[in-house]
């Protein structure tokens, strides 16, 4: 009897560490943005983003995107969204949603942070997934980035600095005219890679 019970328990804890590991993985698998489907979403939202976008410029091309009292926002797929971000060295093109989803990055999508409608400075924070902002760590001064708002203007940028900063650093995001933000793994550290315009 009492072998049986041992048994058992032995089957039960096997089964219980099984789904434990597969756990793990899907988690690993969620960090490392090898989920299926996200680079597709990704892409799929950021197309999107760019139909709802004005095909005539309101603003002036070279003007700053944020001399308004607001940005221009459109709605895709039920959330807002800004404008769109492209990374050619990263292959990226991301939609920029206007704000965190209950405090969330969002895993198809960069999110505005940040923004001053005076001195034209832009946070967008994103994912630290493949599919989002998993590479920009990579990024090497020149490198070229673009937002485009939803006027259809597209401002080029180009990045003048990359590095780890502790997750508290909130200095770190005010210099540069755009500043990329993607959490470490783990959640303790930040890049932030930091962008002139061109």
């Amino acid at each position: 009897m009492g072998g049986l019970r041992k048994a058992g328990a032995g089957r039960l804890l096997m089964l219980l560490g099984t789904v434990l590991v597969l756990a793990a993985l899907l988690l690993m698998g969620r960090s490392l943005g090898v989920l299926p489907g996200d680079a597709e979403r990704t892409y799929r939202t950021y197309e999107a983003v760019g139909r709802q976008m004005s095909s005539s410029s309101l603003l002036e091309e070279g003007a700053s995107p944020f001399n308004q009292a607001s940005l221009s926002v459109a709605s895709v797929y039920g959330d807002s969204y800004v404008g769109t971000l492209e990374v050619p060295e990263l292959e990226l093109h991301l939609a920029v949603d206007a704000g965190f989803q209950d405090g969330l990055l969002s895993r198809s999508a960069a999110t505005l942070w940040q923004w001053h409608p005076t001195t034209s400075h832009l946070v967008v924070a994103g994912d630290d997934s493949l599919a989002v902002f998993g590479r920009i760590g990579s990024l090497v001064d020149g490198s070229e980035v673009s937002f485009t708002n939803m006027e259809g203007v597209r401002f080029n940028y180009q990045v003048t600095s990359v590095e780890t900063v502790d997750a508290q650093d909130e200095a770190a995001l005010q210099e540069g005219d755009l500043v990329l933000v993607a959490p470490t793994f783990g959640g303790g550290r930040r890049v932030v890679v930091r962008c002139a315009r061109a």
